[in-house]
């Protein structure tokens, strides 16, 4: 009993240190983005928001691609969090970077958000929900025992007990 409680312990202890060091490092950021100038290099810009990126590279790396001559790299900061036990884009803010400097902060110049918690919830609630009719084989088969009737559903392929797919 004492190590089944020394174990929930832990776990409890480890889940608030996690959200501990979330909450400190969105509250990093807060007070870190007014420093944060459209043209600063990438490197004084990590050197600023390290204590920040901690959690956040964690969660979601940083994203590198190119367009012609052109090199990207977008650094996504936790800036939130909405209690659903997901991790979607509104909370996260990203930093665009194109050769080296800061090109723009924010989901507009990378096109929006493509994952929102709230987006995320309409969309599971207005999942339709499929009911599903069974057919229940009531010929004569079953090998003479009246209650055992085998379930045989549309298939044109042969399936062990049932008739074949042109008797169905």
């Amino acid at each position: 009993m004492r190590h089944l409680f020394a174990l929930i312990s832990g776990v409890l202890i480890l889940a608030s240190c996690s959200s501990s060091r979330i909450d400190s490092a969105i509250d990093y950021h807060a007070k870190a983005a007014p420093y944060v100038k459209i043209g600063m290099s990438e490197e004084s810009f990590v050197a600023l928001m390290e204590p920040a990126m901690q959690t956040s590279k964690k969660e979601r790396s940083p994203t590198r691609f190119s367009r012609g001559d052109d090199m990207y790299v977008v650094h996504y900061i936790r800036v939130s969090r909405v209690p659903d036990k997901l991790t979607t884009d509104d909370e996260y803010q990203p930093y665009t970077f194109e050769n080296g400097r800061l090109k723009a902060v924010g989901w507009e110049y990378l096109g929006g958000a493509k994952y929102t918690s709230q987006d995320l919830r309409q969309r599971e609630a207005s999942a339709d929900k499929t009911n599903v009719n069974v057919e229940v084989n009531n010929d004569s088969s079953g090998n003479g025992n009246e209650w055992f009737k085998p379930y045989c559903p549309p298939s044109k392929y042969p399936i062990y007990g049932c008739p074949p797919p042109d008797q169905r």
